[in-house]
């Protein structure tokens, strides 16, 4: 069962910082970390199926985000979803912009990009580009 509990930015930060304290981690680096955890932990547990019906490779997953998200937020209302939409899809690279009103996960998505190149089977970096307006955008480079 997918639980539709969401928590205020104030907690997660907290989590975060003490998470930080503990390992003697920057934030970043753990949520880089997380991100490509979150992947894992999906698919193992009760966000598999909406996985697996997102996509069946990394290019169509990615162009699929804000379908899935917008099944999310049926069943977690209080959530508040990005918007990734794909800029530029070539052999060498898929260039996304991710969009939110949440501030500061920009490695979070690095992450989960890395986890999903990991799902897939895909040899890839990931790198955050910057911010263009008001879409921070993040490019995936197929090795």
């Amino acid at each position: 069962m997918i639980s539709a509990e969401t928590y205020d930015d104030e907690i997660t930060l907290r989590m975060l910082a003490a998470a930080s304290d503990a390992y003697d981690m920057p934030i970043n680096d753990l949520l880089v970390r997380f991100g490509r955890y979150w992947i894992v932990f999906a698919e193992r547990g009760s966000f598999k199926f909406i996985l697996d019906f997102t996509g069946q490779d990394l290019r169509g997953f990615i162009s699929n985000l804000d379908r899935m998200h917008v099944g999310v937020q049926a069943v977690m209302p209080q959530a508040i979803m990005p918007s990734f939409r794909v800029a530029e899809d070539t052999a060498e690279k898929v260039v996304v912009e991710y969009r939110s009103t949440r501030t500061g996960l920009e490695p979070f998505v690095t992450g989960l990009f890395q986890g999903l190149a990991e799902r897939f089977g895909v040899e890839a970096d990931v790198q955050h580009l910057g911010w263009y307006g008001d879409a921070s955008t993040f490019a995936i480079l197929f090795k």
